[in-house]
């Protein structure tokens, strides 16, 4: 693949070019679909105002009648009052004998009652009555409104795909490429070339997968729910009471009660769950350097000044650190560049000469760019090294979801356009910048990836199964004594015909209560037992098979086929050209046979 040398230099690719390119090439994707669609912004745009007119109004009737009840609310207070004032000037009236203050208490307090009565069942309950009526006649053609707007653009709706993504990157450049799926062959190469092992364990399961290229490289994106154990802390309490006998001031004896909180408290081992988010990149240049960083530690809103400070103080410590290095017979030896140094903050390389290598002048000049930019994300990435495998550890990453064009319920078709750029640019954005520790080494770029014989043994990568898995109903994978959320784990089983069987591993836990009594010394001078209730988490697997097929056609087509599909099969969900079902022991290949001709006639009858 040809690369400009503008590409070389990402950061300033992006902000200067590409930036700007995605924005104009999702704006005329949109364009074509909104052709493709047949709808008429025109149209949209008289359906749409008259929506909003309808909703304008809708709000507005709503909010008097919002006002008119509460001062319904307000008179009541007025009419509890000026009872109570009429119950005052009676009662002082009928203990104390006649006083002009509390005769005119009674009355008036007694009349404003009966007015404010009066106001209230009449001319306010008819007013909110009518407003009650308005409220809903408004309501009503405000739905007619949304409803007319939303059948009028809804064929459009109908033209986004979890494609639209890819087709507008591919139109955008050619720095990398995606895949429309994760095949095996991609996962094949990873064992092959570059030693990749099973990347997750029990303890982590893949919900959303999607993979590429840079160059002829391949990388995989993976966003992962994970589960590790940590220390619950439990506490318990009771409250002692005890009497002491003491003498006062006078030298009188005197008995004090006291009383007294005694906690306690025990740990144990408690699963947490939260998200993860990898790139994982094969590249056979410096196939013998391993090294580790993290994000460095700059102010938020550092300046130069910072910069310069932070680079100091860092490459003293660096400095000492090569010097002990080189005392002991180690292999650490910093670069010149101090500011890449200190930023970078890789000091556990093993291969100086691999690494001087991999890091040229200009991919140092690069990455310290990557690190100190502020927008569209700071440094958070963490790099890892191990061999020919990279592996990217964005924060932003975990915050974004791979369905590229899921824009929401929007009426107006020129709102719906505005939010799918912003969608597309956001999404680029951060995919770029989590590949962008990559693209920062121009040897990688450079290296052409090796060659390999694939030898497939399922027709969809089991990563691919996991992460469609995990948009079906997890009740149906669940233990049946399980208390926690559930780490699902694909394991392929066989396959029959095109269609690959999955056993889904439904990893989670069992809570068992206890108490454990904890001794703790009182004010009163004597062990108390405090019972402190706790929980013990025992692991749970249950395993339920799935079938999983991939489909070929255009994803856009198979998204109608697989609505289709599912009112024949229960439990059918669909991700790109992915679709998995629970399995059915009868399934069969003429039954796989079968469902590939229902979607071959399906696509054949469509008509754009």
């Amino acid at each position: 693949m040809e690369i400009r040398d503008s590409e070389f230099d990402p950061v300033e690719f992006y902000h200067k070019e590409l930036k700007e390119t995605i924005k104009n090439n999702a704006g005329e994707y949109f364009d074509k679909l909104l052709k493709k669609s047949g709808v008429d912004l025109n149209v949209n745009k008289s359906l749409y105002k008259k929506y909003v007119n309808a909703n304008n109004e809708s709000e507005e009737a709503s909010k008097r009648l919002r006002r008119y009840k509460l001062l319904r609310v307000f008179l009541w207070v007025l009419v509890v009052i000026g009872i109570i004032a009429c119950a005052i000037g009676v009662y002082s009236l009928i203990s104390n004998g006649y006083t002009l203050p509390m005769l005119i208490t009674a009355i008036v307090g007694g009349l404003i009652a009966i007015a404010l009565l009066i106001v209230i069942f009449i001319p306010v309950k008819n007013k909110i009555k009518i407003l009650v009526e308005e409220s809903k006649h408004k309501d009503e053609i405000r739905q007619k409104c949304e409803r007319e707007c939303y059948e009028q653009i809804s064929p459009l709706y109908q033209m986004f795909s979890d494609e639209d993504f890819l087709n507008i990157v591919k139109q955008s450049t050619s720095i990398f490429s995606l895949d429309p799926v994760l095949k095996p062959e991609k996962l094949a190469m990873f064992k092959a070339l570059y030693n990749c092992g099973e990347l997750f364990d029990n303890d982590e399961s893949v919900t959303e997968v999607s993979s590429g290229d840079i160059a002829t490289n391949p990388f995989i994106r993976f966003k992962t729910y994970k589960t590790s154990m940590f220390n619950k802390v439990y506490t318990g309490s009771i409250t002692i009471h005890w009497t002491e006998t003491r003498r006062d001031s006078d030298g009188d004896l005197v008995t004090v009660h006291r009383s007294q909180v005694l906690t306690a408290s025990v740990t144990r081992p408690a699963p947490m769950y939260y998200t993860g988010a990898y790139v994982v990149y094969g590249n056979e240049a410096a196939p013998n350097l391993s090294f580790s960083r993290q994000p460095c530690k700059l102010n938020k809103d550092f300046d130069e000044k910072d910069v310069e400070k932070y680079v100091k103080k860092v490459s003293k410590d660096m400095i000492k650190l090569s010097q002990d290095s080189i005392e002991k017979g180690g292999s650490f030896q910093i670069m010149g560049n101090e500011k890449f140094e200190a930023l970078f903050g890789c000091t556990d390389r093993n291969n100086e000469v691999e690494f001087r290598l991999l890091f040229t002048p200009l991919a140092q000049t690069n990455m310290v760019d990557l690190i100190l930019q502020k927008e569209p994300y700071p440094d958070d990435f963490v790099f890892v090294k191990r061999n020919k495998l990279n592996v990217i550890c964005s924060e932003h990453a975990k915050h974004k979801d791979f369905s590229e064009s899921q824009i929401g319920k929007i009426l107006s078709g020129e709102e719906m356009r505005t939010n799918f750029i912003d969608l597309i640019s956001q999404h680029f954005a951060s995919l770029f910048f989590e590949l962008a520790p990559i693209l920062c080494i121009p040897l990688y770029q450079l290296t052409e990836a090796g060659k390999f014989d694939p030898k497939q043994c399922s027709n969809v990568s089991s990563y691919e199964a996991e992460s469609v898995c995990n948009l079906m109903d997890h009740s149906r994978f669940a233990h049946p004594e399980t208390c926690t959320s559930q780490i699902l784990k694909a394991r392929y089983k066989s396959s029959i015909g095109k269609t690959d069987i999955y056993d889904i591993e439904s990893h989670s836990y069992r809570e068992d209560h206890y108490v454990e009594n904890v001794s703790v010394m009182g004010g009163d001078g004597r062990l108390h037992i405090v019972p402190v209730p706790y929980s013990e988490f025992v692991p749970l697997v249950n395993t339920t098979p799935i079938a999983v097929k991939q489909f070929d056609n255009d994803a856009f087509e198979l998204k109608k086929f697989a609505r289709n599909f599912d009112s024949q099969h229960v439990g059918t969900t669909w991700r790109r050209r992915v679709m998995s079902f629970f399995y059915d022991k009868n399934y069969s290949e003429a039954e796989d046979s079968k469902i590939e001709k229902e979607e071959n006639d399906f696509i054949s009858n469509l008509n754009f």
